[in-house]
């Protein structure tokens, strides 16, 4: 049986150093781009269906956007990931 103490029990609780808390050197999530990506070719669907140009033309940009922030962060995270290798 595992033994668990909790707060109460006087034991505290181990978290690692700087959990859940981006690195100043950390690269950014390739998950928001991607999210954006989705979020624009969603946003392009509904207004494409209900031919809303003006609204279409937004969802492309967000798209758009996505793109370049999921090129960059997988970039970026290559870069550190080489960095570290070879130091």
């Amino acid at each position: 049986m595992v033994d668990i103490k909790t707060s109460d029990e006087g034991g505290a609780a181990h978290e690692p150093a700087g959990a859940g808390k981006p690195q100043r050197g950390d690269a950014p999530d390739p998950v928001v781009g991607i999210g954006l990506v989705i979020l624009g070719v969603l946003v392009m669907g509904i207004a494409g269906a209900s031919t809303l140009h003006y609204v279409f033309n937004i969802g492309t940009a967000i798209a758009i956007v996505g793109a370049i922030v999921f090129v960059v962060s997988v970039a970026l995270s290559s870069l550190k990931d080489r960095k570290l290798r070879s130091s």
